[in-house]
């Protein structure tokens, strides 16, 4: 119950005898005790002569301070050491603890300091608390075993063969501290397997070189220590000659020093659960084999800083406990905090690494921080396996770096970006990795040598993060996929959103917008590369914005709601800029499947300016709406001219393109090409818009070009386009070489766009307004088929084959459209005596472009009300049919004008001449080329512009028409009841041809092809006799040779022919247009061409092909515009309307 042994310095020699037995309370060694088995028993015991069994007795007196007290010159040395302490709370202070042959055993129920200790095979610890300090070895050449309620070692503490650590809080501290197994390791609570409360390993080392590391805790953290120092100046001392270095200015911050970093390392596996696990930076946790981390929360905390040069002040740093460095834990985020009465005060955001070797003096006296301008301070955590890691936490997964920003040069409304984890090396890595957690968020580079998986419970969240695998690389998760400038690179990549989003975000919640042409970096955003298939599949919506995607086999996009691909045109279009991109940077929104691609919608698909392509097939499927439009531009400024047809949606399959919506496709300025067939088919309307742009800059007021990108689709095999609302097209090209189809359940309008150009220099300017109209080309058989109306405004319709076009359930339009030049022109001249002349030059005309229908085949225009040509062009070597079923059919003229004049001011005699301007209006009518028969039914009649010459019978001028096998039809019109004739005089009375009968006259016009529309002898000898003799007027005759008749009368049948203006004719070399105009005058008024005109209608009489019984027309009587009047009259409605 009582009583010490103390032992001298001389020591204790008892290796005389088998074993010395040292029984007490307490021991003091002063000096080494040797023996062969070395038993000490320390506290108030009784002790079983017969079995060596010691219970515990309520000691007498205070309790000594230690059990066993080794000074300084003390230590044990014997071929095996017992030592047993057990009285409460009293622990024992050992060193220099030496088994030569045998194990070390310690048994303490109190706290134990170990020094140096080496057992030959194993040593055995047990105690309330351990501690080793630095600089302290502890070594067993077998198995080492530390039970404890707390463990905190400083020292070196290593294992030939196992070391197993018990306890409930186990610190390994200090850059000298280490934990080694040679072979296998365990840090847990017991044998049993149970968890401790806290591993911490700071700045120090856990290793096994050939084993496995087992660690079970409810907290581990893995970190360096950090050492804060105050701001304090140091005295000047007058000795040192450069003291005055001391009234720098200190800069912001707080300054600190950091140890090494903390390593838990395996030659074989490790294995770790913890509830929370924190690897904080610079520490690494690494393994020659497999890593199996599990638990409720993993942290992975790294930080990279980024220090520009400055000026430092000398300051005296003494260590102060007012700073701690803390893990996370339940209730605390990590981080730097100041303490305040043993209480975190606050936390320390912004602070500099310090480093005793970074500064140097510098001969003005100046004390430089040594470290390069924009130079990035890792301090980076790491997980690194060569096998296989796997993480299962069931909270979160926190993959967590704090980047730097940095801005790019002239950055005026342009904010900070971050530094990229590309080329830095990775933080996670193994053969292959599983992340599977709760809520898991990525913000560094993580690379597997084969398959990447990561598996989420609720949210997947990746930021400025790098993940690689040469074979597959998974996502999935139950809720949200969000992922920020990321670059994912994979052979096969997945992302899977079970009930949530999966979203592609742009960069700008790190820099907003960037200006793209300032830096060779990359824009803020994601990259997707997958060299096999990618797949991503979205619960809810998907979102693609501003992404990089590298070719892929095949592509896969599917989404319950909306599919997004989102291009910022104006953080991309320098890319896409093919003057202004010197570096090559990437180009966003580009989906290039080497097989197939598809994108899947539960709602919507919008992919407003990307580009789409596919070696194989393309699929676009949509519950609701399709927006395949061109990408919107913010910053219009920003767009180069030459650059503006970048900004369409462009999608190419050398297969088959099917893009079907349940509502609405709208593919403004698209451009759609499939080496096979295309199929566009939607719920509701089609609408294909065209993309105005200005060719000159927008802010030049004196010149204006103002285009349009049209819609471009087209199928080489096949193209069909099926609308069950309408279907719109403004200046669209919808061409195949093979059949084209067309149909909607409501409308159909192809509308021309207008194209406006204006100059203006040097006092001239030139204005004119072009019509581009829409273009349906097919090289088999081109069907339009509407259950409404169709509209047509200068439509090029052309078919190899047949052609049906029909309006079941309202009117067939083709409506002609004016396009307009307009010129003006000031000269100036003066004489030499003074006299100044001013000239002005004025120009302008007006044509109509006229809706054309070409067939190889047989064409048939339907409509179920009327059905109306506006100078339209029908051809086809087959026959024609023009069908109304309930209204009729209409032949309307348009008028083209051409105004000239020129005035003249001279001003020092004060005269102005004005002439009257000459003006000339031309009727452009309706023109049929037919190689077979034509039908034209109506169930009200025909409607059709005539010009009758003043004063001529209608019978008469309509009876003609009906001796030719093309107007056979006309025959007996005049005696039916039904039929209106719209009628237009024109002054001085000819009667100009209807082209839509101009066979009549083939006989004896040969083709332009053939002679340039000259006549033919045969023609020329019927119409000489017509001509009267010409008298010359003039007394003294004429001084040139009058123009040839025969000459005069090819210029004039070329002028009716072409539907050119008669000062074309000075182009051609037939004659010119002035002798043209006055012979066509004197012919007109001499009924030249009327006489002809009879003549060649009586002669083909005896043909009487024309049915008379089926056929109406329709007429009216309008006026010609005056001179200078852009708007046509509109002609007055007839009553056959009413029938």
């Amino acid at each position: 119950k009582q009583g010490q042994i103390t032992i001298g310095g001389k020591g204790l020699d008892g290796k005389a005898t088998d074993y010395v037995d040292i029984i007490s309370r307490a021991t003091e060694l002063n000096g080494k005790i040797q023996a062969n088995t070395l038993s000490l028993t320390q506290g108030a015991n009784r002790i079983s002569l017969k079995d060596g069994t010691v219970n515990s007795l309520a000691g007498e007196g205070a309790k000594p301070q230690l059990a066993i007290d080794t000074k300084a010159l003390g230590g044990m040395y014997a071929n095996k050491i017992r030592l047993v302490a057990t009285e409460d709370g009293v622990g024992v202070n050992l060193k220099e603890l030496t088994s030569d042959q045998r194990d070390i055993t310690l048994n303490v129920n109190g706290k134990i300091e170990l020094g140096n200790a080496k057992a030959k095979t194993d040593l055995n610890i047990i105690g309330k608390e351990i501690y080793i300090a630095p600089n302290i070895t502890v070594q067993a050449e077998r198995d080492i075993t530390l039970a404890n309620t707390t463990l905190e070692n400083k020292g070196s503490v290593t294992a030939g063969r196992d070391m197993r650590v018990f306890g409930d809080t186990v610190r390994n501290t200090g850059d000298k501290a280490l934990l080694q197994a040679n072979d296998n390791l365990w840090i847990q609570k017991d044998a049993q397997g149970n968890k401790g409360q806290l591993v911490e390993n700071r700045s120090a080392m856990i290793k096994t070189v050939k084993g496995d590391l087992v660690v079970r805790t409810h907290e581990l953290n893995n970190a360096r220590s950090l050492y804060f120092f105050e701001e304090r100046e140091t005295t000047p001392n007058p000795a040192d000659k450069n003291f005055n270095i001391l009234e720098a200015q200190h800069k912001h911050g707080h300054n600190l020093k950091s140890m090494q970093p903390s390593v838990l390392t395996s030659g074989g596996n490790i294995y770790i659960n913890s509830d929370i696990l924190s690897n904080q930076e610079l520490s690494k946790i690494e393994a020659e084999k497999d890593i199996f981390l599990t638990g409720k929360k993993l942290l992975n905390t790294s930080r990279i800083s980024e220090e520009a040069s400055g000026y430092f002040n000398l300051f005296e740093y003494f260590p102060k406990d007012t700073y701690v460095s803390i893990t996370d834990s339940l209730n605390t985020p990590a981080g730097i905090y100041k303490l305040s009465s043993n209480k975190l005060l606050e936390k320390i955001n912004t602070y500099h690494q310090w480093d005793d070797k970074s500064y140097h003096i510098l001969p003005p006296g100046e004390v430089k921080y040594d470290i390069k301008k924009d130079n990035l301070i890792l301090e980076r955590a790491s997980i690194i396996a060569k096998g296989n890691l796997i993480a299962d936490f069931s909270d979160s997964i926190n993959i967590d770096t704090d980047y730097p920003h940095k801005s790019p040069p002239s950055s005026d409304f342009y904010y900070d970006l971050p530094a990229s984890s590309e080329k830095l090396p990775e933080i996670l890595s193994a053969k292959n990795i599983l992340l599977h957690g709760g809520e898991i968020t990525l913000k560094d580079k993580i690379n597997a040598a084969n398959d990447l998986n990561i598996i989420s419970e609720s949210d997947i969240t990746l930021k400025n993060s790098t993940l690689s695998a040469p074979n597959n690389l998974s996502m999935a998760a139950v809720n949200n996929i969000n992922i920020w400038q990321s670059d994912i690179k994979g052979k096969d990549i997945t992302a899977i959103s079970r009930h949530g989003d999966i979203l592609f975000h742009n960069g700008d919640q790190f820099g907003y917008l960037w200006r793209q042409h300032s830096t060779n970096d990359h824009p803020v955003s994601n990259k997707l590369d997958a060299v096999g298939n990618l797949t991503i599949n979205s619960g809810k919506n998907l979102l693609l914005q501003n992404v990089y995607l590298q070719p892929s086999k095949n592509i896969s996009l599917i989404a319950n709601n909306d599919v997004t691909v989102e291009n910022h045109a104006d953080t991309y279009n320098f890319a896409k800029s093919k003057t202004a991109n010197s570096h090559n940077a990437p180009i966003s929104g580009i989906l290039n499947a080497l097989e197939s691609l598809t994108i899947h919608a539960g709602n919507n698909i919008s992919a407003k300016g990307s580009d789409i392509s596919a070696g194989k097939d393309i699929s676009l499927i949509a519950a609701k709406d399709i927006d395949l439009s061109a990408a919107e531009l913010e910053y219009k400024n920003h767009i180069l001219p030459q650059d503006s047809t970048e900004l369409s949606s462009k999608i190419t399959a050398k297969n088959n393109i099917s893009i079907m919506s349940g509502g609405d496709i709208n593919g403004k300025a698209v451009q759609i090409q499939a080496n096979g067939n295309t199929l566009l088919s939607a719920g509701r309307n089609i609408t294909l818009p065209s993309l105005a742009y200005s060719v000159i800059n927008p802010a030049n007021d004196n010149n204006k070009d103002d285009q349009h990108i049209i819609a471009q689709i087209r199928g080489d095999k096949k193209l069909t386009m099926a609308a069950n609302g309408t279907l719109t097209t403004a200046g669209a090209k919808l061409t195949s070489d093979g059949d084209v189809t067309l149909s909607s359940g409501g409308n159909m309008r192809f509308e021309s766009v207008q194209n406006h150009t204006y100059r203006e220099g040097n006092r001239e300017f030139t204005e004119s307004v072009t019509q581009q109209g829409t273009e349906l080309t097919s090289g088999g058989i081109l069907t339009v088929i509407s259950t409404g109306s169709i509209l047509f405004q200068a439509t090029k319709l052309a078919a190899k084959g047949a052609m049906d076009v029909a309006a079941q359930g309202g009117y067939l339009y083709a409506q002609a459209m004016e396009e307009s030049s307009h010129y003006e022109k000031t000269e100036t001249t003066r004489k030499w005596y003074g006299k100044k002349k001013t000239i002005k030059h004025t120009c302008h005309d007006v044509t109509n472009k006229v809706t054309e229908f070409t067939a190889g085949g047989d064409i048939n225009l339907l409509s179920r009300d009327d059905s109306t040509y506006e100078a339209s062009k029908i051809a086809t070597n087959q026959n024609a049919k023009l069908t109304s079923t309930h209204g009729q059919v209409n032949f309307k003229a348009v008028n083209n004008s051409t105004f000239a004049q020129t005035i003249t001011h001279s001003k020092g005699f004060y005269i102005k001449q004005t002439d009257k301007g000459y003006t000339e209006n031309t009727w452009v009518l309706p023109a049929i080329h037919l190689g077979g028969k034509l039908t034209v039914e109506a169930a009200n009649g025909v409607s059709a512009d005539i010009k009758a010459k003043n004063g001529q019978s209608l019978h008469n001028a309509v009876s003609v028409f009906g001796n030719t096998p093309e107007t056979a039809w006309l025959k007996g019109l005049n005696e039916r009841q039904d039929v209106q004739w719209n009628l237009e005089p024109i002054p001085k009375g000819i009667v100009i041809l209807y082209n839509i009968l101009e066979r009549i006259i083939s006989e004896g016009i040969e083709s332009m092809a053939n002679n340039k529309w000259r006549l033919s002898d045969e023609l020329w000898g019927k119409m000489a006799p017509l001509i009267p003799e010409h008298k010359t007027q003039h007394p003294l005759g004429t001084h040139r040779k009058r123009v040839d008749n025969r000459a005069a009368m090819d210029a004039i049948f070329f002028v009716l022919r072409t539907g050119c203006q008669w000062n074309a004719l000075n182009a051609t070399g037939i004659c010119s247009s002035s002798s043209a105009h006055r012979r066509f005058q004197e012919w007109r008024d001499a009924g030249v061409f009327e006489r002809f005109w009879q003549n060649g209608l009586l002669a083909c009489k005896h043909l009487a092909i024309i049915d008379w019984s089926w056929l109406s027309l329709d007429g009216c009587m309008t006026k010609s515009p005056l001179a200078g009047t852009k708007k046509q009259v509109v002609t007055p409605q007839t009553g056959g309307n009413k029938a």
